[in-house]
């Protein structure tokens, strides 16, 4: 009986943090993050503001800002599917792959992406 509640509290988790942290921290990535810039104008006018990253990535091409934002939802949802279909070592693999990704962008995304892979961890290891 105490086996079933952990892989139903597995499962919940690993939705959860799918549905909640994974889609929240890529939402965040795309319009939390802000851009300053500064133009200067034919004329010699200063022109400065600041944009979200979607407006940066949308107006520059620069796919880079698109991409990580994608790939901690897709990850995340890839280990979600391996928590609820019982397969721990993919579940594993995602959790530690969201965990480098939080480790390697420290001082920009891992704030972001910390909370995602503490969760799959967390969802694997009462999987197992």
């Amino acid at each position: 009986m105490a086996k079933r509640w952990l892989v139903v509290a597995a499962k919940s988790l690993a939705v959860a943090a799918f549905l909640i942290i994974a889609v929240a921290a890529g939402l965040w990535m795309l319009f939390g993050f802000t851009y300053t810039y500064a133009l200067k104008t034919s004329t010699g006018i200063l022109k400065t503001g600041t944009v979200a990253a979607l407006e940066y990535a949308l107006r520059h091409g620069d796919a880079v800002y698109l991409f990580w934002p994608a790939f901690v939802v897709l990850v995340a949802l890839a280990g979600a599917a391996a928590v609820w279909h019982g397969k721990t070592a993919w579940a594993w693999a995602a959790g530690i792959m969201l965990a480098g990704v939080s480790f390697l962008g420290l001082w920009s995304i891992g704030g972001a992406v910390a909370p995602v892979a503490a969760a799959l961890l967390a969802a694997a290891a009462a999987s197992t």
